[in-house]
């Protein structure tokens, strides 16, 4: 995490912020990301969900795809 996520995700609240605030980068750039990820795989994504643990700072993308 960013050295303002980290002092932001002292409370709950905070835990919360950080995590929609990820969200909604990753929604903001999910099409890009998907085309991207489409061609490196050789497929069509349909799908991506996001996973994120903030108190361990782990991340995790799950994609739904079409070959």
């Amino acid at each position: 995490m960013t050295p303002f996520e980290l002092e932001v995700a002292n409370t709950p609240e905070g835990v919360s912020s950080v995590k929609l605030s990820r969200e909604r980068f990753y929604d903001k750039y999910a099409q890009d990301f998907h085309l991207a990820a489409g061609q490196i795989l050789g497929c069509r994504i349909l799908h991506g969900t996001t996973l994120w643990d903030v108190a361990r700072d782990e991340a995790c993308i799950i994609l739904t795809f079409s070959s």
